[in-house]
């Protein structure tokens, strides 16, 4: 779903980042940019991303040979800020804005702001990548199972259908949809 964009070097912006696995993929593929994480949970910096095991290997592209290259954690420029989102200090100068798992957090009436923390970071030209859980009988069965240790507010699943339709009333273009793994995942921008 990611192969094909058009980006050199890119600027990552990872909005509620926990350990940042998906934009360290996405410097994987697109490498030479820096990724910058950002969760409100200092959980998330200090532990969840600190002992993400830097063996773990991405496989991505070299710009050099034209092939293939395994990329590990310390391979990527990144700064991890914990922060509220609403209170960050950066313009629009991400390349992709990613957010995964993100809007279902938060009650319909407070969707078109999460959207526009997507928006209001990017550059013009810039992608939009978020993802969802998706409404699916395993989905709601692993919520259900792992309810004690799993984050309370995961309470809404959606189609991506449902997702697309919130990101287009909010200004975005749909350029991709599909699923990866147990999420709905859209790259968009806006109009």
């Amino acid at each position: 779903m990611f192969e094909g964009l058009d980006l050199i070097k890119p600027r990552i912006l990872f909005l509620g980042a926990a350990e940042g696995y998906e934009a360290m993929q996405l410097s994987a593929m697109y490498p030479g940019g820096d990724i910058v994480f950002v969760d409100y949970d200092p959980f998330c910096k200090d532990t969840r991303f600190a002992e993400f095991p830097d063996t773990y290997p991405f496989l991505g592209s070299n710009p050099s040979t034209g092939g293939n290259k395994v990329y590990h954690k310390s391979d990527f420029e990144t700064e991890y800020i914990v922060e509220d989102i609403r209170k960050l200090p950066f313009g629009r100068e991400f390349d992709i804005v990613l957010s995964v798992g993100l809007l279902e957090h938060f009650p319909d009436s407070l969707k078109s702001e999460v959207v526009d923390w997507h928006t209001k970071f990017l550059k013009t030209g810039g992608y939009i990548i978020m993802t969802t859980p998706r409404a699916q009988l395993k989905s709601k069965l692993y919520y259900e199972i792992m309810a004690d240790v799993m984050n309370h507010t995961y309470r809404e699943l959606m189609t991506v259908e449902q997702m697309g339709l919130y990101l287009y009333e909010n200004g975005l273009d749909i350029l991709r949809h599909g699923f990866i793994k147990v999420h709905n995942g859209i790259i968009a921008r806006p109009r």
